[in-house]
């Protein structure tokens, strides 16, 4: 199988982390999924008290080449 490893940035300004380890997955859709799982954490995780946040993951192949970005984007407004 192949490996693929997920870069993410929480949206607090220190840009990408790394992934050094990386999984092995079936295929890209199975890695876009598993991306997917994990920008939930992430978000259940960085969102919970701030007004606004932009997260994202990058999906890269065994020879490091981004191969998805997936990004979420939050905004908290007080309406009246």
């Amino acid at each position: 199988m192949p490996l693929f490893y997920f870069d993410y940035d929480n949206g607090e300004g220190s840009g990408l982390a790394r992934d050094a380890v990386g999984s092995d997955l079936v295929d890209i859709g199975a890695a876009v999924l598993e991306a997917s799982h994990t920008m939930a954490e992430l978000a259940a995780d960085a969102l919970p008290g701030c007004h606004e946040r932009l997260l994202a993951i990058v999906v890269r192949d065994d020879l490091g080449a981004a191969k998805a970005r997936l990004s979420l984007a939050f905004r908290a407004e007080l309406l009246g």
